[in-house]
């Protein structure tokens, strides 16, 4: 009995003098992330008639990482309703880790995400490695076509008649077509802010709309309507009747 203690007694020594070695071998960072991407910066992109061909986008990725590794890769995927487009690399060689992003026409419009992305990191000499790990910082933009709005306006005293406009340019056809938007409204200039007069409702990308003011006094009158996920948002000339 005693000699099977013994025995037991020396080989927990062993092994806990191995461990020892082992965390004294490898760095304090290999505990933590090595490589953090922390966020992806990138502007959203608008595409105008005549604009035929693919664009270039600058994406940045803010990295934190570990000294005690020198060498690191990141794959990050760009994807379109959960369908992969392309994918961007950044590693320690990328300038500024700032990478350019091709986005063309026929891939459509709207929701464009960055990420999650494969992260690979290395030491100096090769002995620690950290390989394929998923990070989790993801990026929304946006890719739409160009809005534009337009006001014709005719008084006859103090009753206005308006005549709305609306197109957005479709990277499906290549051209400008009638646009619906929602929420489009014509407004007013008093003193130096802008107040809706009329909730315009669109149909085959035209509106006539009426308004009765207090007024028989020229004024200032502008069509305006907000950004959605595909198409951007756009304000008229103003028109002075």
């Amino acid at each position: 009995m005693m000699k099977k203690s013994l025995l037991q007694t020396l080989a927990a020594t062993a092994m806990t003098a191995a461990l020892g070695l082992t965390l004294m071998g490898a760095p304090a960072q290999a505990a933590s992330r090595p490589v953090d991407v922390t966020k992806y910066t990138i502007s959203d992109v608008t595409y105008t008639k005549g604009q035929l061909g693919c664009t270039q986008t600058p994406v940045k990725a803010t990295i934190k990482k570990s000294s005690a590794y020198k060498y690191y890769s990141v794959q990050a995927p760009v994807t379109r309703n959960g369908k992969l487009l392309t994918t961007l690399f950044f590693s320690d060689r990328t300038k500024k880790n700032v990478e350019k992003l091709q986005t063309c026409p026929f891939q459509g419009t709207g929701k464009f995400v960055i990420g999650k992305s494969k992260i690979s990191a290395y030491s100096g000499d090769y002995r620690y490695s950290w390989m394929n790990k998923t990070d989790g910082t993801t990026k929304t933009f946006y890719v739409r076509g160009k809005g534009y709005a337009s006001l014709l306006a005719k008084r006859s005293g103090k009753k206005v008649t308006f005549q709305s406009a609306a197109k957005y340019y479709s990277t499906k056809k290549y051209t400008n077509l009638a646009y619906n938007p929602k929420s489009a409204k014509i407004q007013v200039k008093k003193g130096s802010k802008w107040v809706t007069l009329k909730t315009v409702k669109f149909s085959k990308g035209k509106a006539t709309t009426t308004a009765t003011l207090k007024s028989s006094k020229a004024a200032q009158f502008r069509l305006t309507f907000p950004k959605t996920t595909t198409v951007t948002g756009s304000t008229s000339k103003v028109v002075k009747k």
